[in-house]
């Protein structure tokens, strides 16, 4: 099997497969921090199957907790009511007491917008080094079309976009910094435990 180029690109299909796979890695100049699941993360479109893979871009330490590796999708031409017909890149604001920004998702979408598998959430601006929109056009040729588009907040996203952000109602209001205070007690009743009939 031929060897695959950083970024998008084309590969020749597997004997049998039928046609010529498409192959999308994260472009570069990658950040350290993002570097190992950057390597990892890979989407690989094989008309011939109908498939869509996506290795998932998603911190090593995720990985290994969820069991997360990869998932194999439909693309349009297997006729499938869950097949992926958009890459959708999802911009959405932060704020903490500290700090405020902007973080981007990679989302891949049905033709009813439902999310059928999702990337990391990452900082604006590095995940436009990593996947900048133009690395996705070649997939046009498979059916499957991209996207830019920006919420006022996760809960607009998970509307728009059912499964984008399930959790979002935890990232409203005061609700982060509660969260934060209980485990840091938590962290603390656990030593005192330890130490006390360790």
């Amino acid at each position: 099997m031929a060897g695959t180029v950083p970024g998008s690109g084309l590969t020749p299909g597997d004997p049998g497969g039928g046609g010529t796979a498409i192959e999308v890695r994260p472009a570069g100049p990658v950040p350290p921090r993002y570097a190992s699941s950057a390597r990892r993360a890979l989407l690989r479109a094989d008309p011939g199957a109908g498939t869509l893979l996506w290795v998932t871009d998603q911190a090593p330490f995720a990985v290994w907790l969820r069991r997360i590796r990869g998932v194999t999708l439909a693309l349009p031409s297997a006729g499938r009511p869950d097949a992926v017909t958009t890459v959708v890149l999802v911009t959405t604001p932060w704020r903490s007491r500290l700090s405020h920004g902007c973080e981007r998702q990679l989302l891949l979408c049905d033709r009813a917008g439902r999310v059928r598998a999702a990337g990391r959430r990452i900082d604006l601006e590095v995940s436009r080094q990593l996947w900048p929109a133009e690395l996705f056009r070649p997939l046009r040729a498979v059916g499957v079309d991209v996207t830019e588009e920006l919420f006022a907040g996760a809960e607009e996203a998970n509307r728009a976009h059912p499964g984008a952000r399930p959790y979002w109602r935890l990232q409203a209001g005061p609700a982060p910094y509660l969260i934060g205070i209980g485990i840091a007690v938590v962290i603390v009743v656990i030593v005192a435990v330890a130490v006390r009939f360790g």
